[in-house]
C-alpha cells in the first residue's frame, strides 16, 4: 500500500472509530459517569476497555493518516522558547487548572472525608498542639478518621497538615496543593533533561500541565500532591548525588526529602524506596563519597526517625503504633459510630487473589487517567531500563497491591497518584527512543491521544467532580450566611439519590475548629431532645438548627430552627451497629 492509500484508509479508521466511540460514550451516558468509588465498578471496567479498544482504533488511524508526513516542524517548536519560561509557564498553568477545578467544577466542596480531616489536623498544630481535648459530649462531635477519646486528633500522621498549618491561620489551605503541583514541573523537567533532549523534557511539562488525574487531584486537599514533590526531589537529589560534582548537600537534601515524604505517605514512600535508596547508595559509591557522606545521611534520618517515633509514642501510646490502629481501635470502641470501619477492616489485605486484583485494577487506572489517553502506558517498552525509576513504579504497584483499596477512583487513582513521576519519566524516555526511527508515528499518537483526553476522558473526569459537588452543595448554600451558629446534621451527610450513579464520598458532615469557636459548630444530629440539651447546655449563646434533607431523591435541604417547631424529624443514624445511649434518646 503506497503512502497516499495508507493515508485515506488511516483517516477513515480514525474518523470511523471517533465516531464510534463517541456515540458508545452519549448511548451508555458517558458509561454512565464512571467514578467514585473505592472498588473497580463493571461500569468503570467497561469504561476503561472500550475507551482503550475505540481509542486505541483511532490512534491507529492517526498512525496511519501520519505516514510520509514530515514531523520535524512539530519538534522544532517544541524546542523554541528558554527552558526557564518553559517550566515557568508550565508551573503557572497548573496553579491555574487546579484553582478553577477547585472553586468552579466542585465549587469548593470536599469530595472526601479526608479534606477535613487534613485541615482539622493543620488547625491543631497551627495551635502548638499534637492533639485536643475531646469537646463535651463527645459523640455529638466523633467523625470519620478522627480518635475523640480525651484527645482529639486524627489518624492520619502529621507530614501534610504541618504544611498546611501556616496557611491554616489565614485560612488558604486550599491554594497548598495548586503551589505544591506547581513546584514539581520543574523538578521533572530538571530529571527529564539528565536523559532526553529538550523537546522532550517539554513534553514532560505539557503532559503534567494536562493530566487529569494529576490536576484533579492537586486541586483538593488530600497528602498525594506533597508526597509526590518530595519523591520527586529525592529522586533529583539522589541523581546530583551521584554525579562528580554531587556534594553532602545533596545526600543531605536526599534524605530529608525522602523523610518528609515519609512523614506524610510511609505506604507511598515505601515502594518509592525501591528504587531511590539504591539509587542514592550506588551513586555515592561509584564516586567515592559513600563512607563520608554517610554521617551526614545518618544524623538526617536519625533525626527524622526520631521524631517520627516520637509523635507516634505521643498520640498513638507506642513507637511502633499507627494513626490507622489506634482510630481502628477508637471505631471499635465506639460501637463502630460515625465511622465506616468495624472488626473486619484491615489496613493491608495479604493475600495474593487480592494482590493480583489491586495490581491489575492499580494498572487499569494508571493506563487512562494518568493522561486521560486510552492507551497511556504505550511508551513505556520504549524506555530505557532506569533502574532507579522502574524501581519506583514496580516498588509503587506492588505495596499498593496489599493495600485494602484501590483508592477514590474520583481524585484518581488517588493511591497511585505519586506513581505519575516514574510514568511521566517514563513516557518521555519512550517517546524520544521510538522518535529516533519513527516520528510521525509518536507525535500521532501523543497528538491523537491529547485529543482524545480533551474529547472523552476531562469532560467524563469534570462531569463527575461537578455531580459530586453538588451533592453536597445545599449543605454549604444554606449554612454560608449563618453566624453564631450550632448546626446538627445527618449522618452520612451527602444526598446521592438524585446524582446517582456518581457519588459524593464524603460521609461525615463538615469538621469544626479544633476550639469550637467557628462560625458554625458542627454537631452530629442525634435525637431533637438531645439535640436541644447540648445547646442549651454548652452552646446557650448561639442559635441552633438541623440540617436535612426535606426530600432525598429531589436532594431538596432544609435548615430547621431548634428553638421552634421541627414537625416529625426523627432520631438521627450514628452508623455502626446503631447503638445511641438512652442519655441521648
Amino acid at each position: 500500500m503506497d503512502a497516499r492509500r495508507q493515508q485515506l484508509a488511516g483517516l477513515l479508521l480514525l474518523v470511523a472509530s471517533l465516531a464510534l466511540l463517541l456515540g458508545r460514550a452519549v448511548a451508555t451516558g458517558w458509561w454512565p459517569l464512571v467514578a467514585g468509588g473505592l472498588v473497580v465498578s463493571a461500569d468503570h471496567v467497561l469504561y476503561l476497555l472500550e475507551y482503550a479498544v475505540l481509542g486505541g482504533l483511532v490512534m491507529l488511524g492517526a498512525v496511519l493518516a501520519s505516514t510520509g508526513r514530515d514531523a520535524r516542524p512539530v519538534l522544532e517548536r517544541l524546542g523554541r522558547g528558554s527552558d526557564a519560561a518553559w517550566m515557568a509557564c508550565g508551573a503557572l498553568a497548573v496553579v491555574g487548572v487546579t484553582l478553577v477545578l477547585d472553586r468552579v467544577v466542585a465549587l469548593g466542596v470536599p469530595l472526601v472525608d479526608d479534606e477535613d480531616t487534613y485541615r482539622f489536623a493543620a488547625e491543631i498544630l497551627a495551635s502548638g498542639r499534637l492533639a485536643a481535648v475531646s469537646p463535651p459530649e463527645p459523640l455529638f462531635f466523633d467523625r470519620q478518621f478522627m480518635v475523640n477519646d480525651g484527645a482529639w486528633f486524627t489518624q492520619y500522621f502529621l507530614g501534610f497538615p504541618a504544611l498546611l498549618a501556616p496557611w491554616a491561620r489565614l485560612g488558604l489551605e486550599s491554594v497548598v496543593n495548586p503551589l505544591l503541583a506547581a513546584a514539581c514541573v520543574p523538578l521533572w523537567f530538571l530529571v527529564a533533561r539528565r536523559t532526553v533532549e529538550a523537546p522532550w523534557a517539554r513534553l514532560a511539562i505539557l503532559l503534567a500541565a494536562t493530566s487529569p488525574a494529576w490536576l484533579i487531584a492537586s486541586s483538593t486537599l488530600t497528602s498525594h500532591t506533597s508526597t509526590t514533590l518530595f519523591l520527586s526531589a529525592a529522586l533529583w537529589a539522589g541523581l546530583r548525588a551521584g554525579d562528580e560534582d554531587g556534594d553532602t548537600a545533596h545526600d543531605v537534601l536526599f534524605f530529608a526529602a525522602y523523610c518528609a515524604a515519609f512523614w506524610i505517605r510511609p505506604t507511598s514512600t515505601l515502594g518509592a524506596g525501591v528504587g531511590l535508596l539504591p539509587l542514592w547508595a550506588w551513586g555515592v559509591w561509584r564516586t567515592g563519597r559513600l563512607g563520608g557522606n554517610l554521617v551526614a545521611a545518618g544524623a538526617v534520618v536519625a533525626a527524622g526517625a526520631g521524631l517520627f517515633l516520637a509523635v507516634s509514642h505521643v498520640l498513638y501510646g507506642s513507637v511502633t503504633g499507627s494513626g490507622y490502629g489506634r482510630y481502628i481501635a477508637y471505631a471499635l470502641s465506639n460501637h463502630g459510630r460515625f465511622s465506616t470501619y468495624d472488626d473486619r477492616t484491615q489496613t493491608f489485605v495479604f493475600s495474593l487473589e487480592h494482590a493480583r486484583t489491586m495490581a491489575a485494577a492499580s494498572f487499569l487506572r494508571i493506563d487512562e487517567a494518568f493522561f486521560g489517553w486510552p492507551v497511556g502506558l504505550v511508551f513505556l517498552p520504549f524506555a530505557r531500563r532506569s533502574a532507579a525509576v522502574w524501581g519506583w513504579l514496580v516498588g509503587g504497584v506492588l505495596v499498593h497491591a496489599f493495600v485494602m483499596d484501590v483508592g477514590v477512583e474520583t481524585l484518581g487513582p488517588l493511591h497511585h497518584l505519586e506513581l505519575f513521576t516514574p510514568v511521566l519519566l517514563l513516557t518521555v524516555d519512550g517517546a524520544e527512543r521510538l522518535a529516533k526511527t519513527r516520528l510521525p508515528t509518536v507525535l500521532a499518537i501523543i497528538g491523537s491521544g491529547a485529543a482524545l483526553a480533551l474529547l472523552v476522558s476531562w469532560p467524563v473526569r469534570t462531569a463527575v467532580l461537578a455531580r459530586s459537588a453538588r451533592s453536597l452543595a445545599p449543605l454549604f448554600e444554606l449554612t454560608r450566611p449563618l453566624d453564631d451558629a450550632l448546626v446538627f446534621a445527618p449522618w452520612p451527610i451527602y444526598c446521592n439519590e438524585r446524582f446517582q450513579p456518581t457519588v459524593n464520598l464524603t460521609l461525615a458532615r463538615p469538621a469544626n475548629r479544633p476550639s469550637l469557636d467557628g462560625r458554625v459548630v458542627w454537631a452530629n444530629h442525634l435525637s431533637v431532645e438531645a439535640d436541644r440539651r447540648l445547646w442549651r447546655t454548652h452552646f446557650p449563646e448561639r442559635r441552633a438548627f438541623v440540617f436535612t434533607w426535606s426530600d432525598p431523591v429531589r436532594c431538596e435541604a432544609r435548615l430547621l430552627d431548634l428553638a421552634g417547631d421541627v414537625g416529625s424529624l426523627g432520631d438521627g443514624s450514628v452508623g455502626g451497629d446503631g447503638y445511641l445511649e438512652p442519655a441521648y434518646r
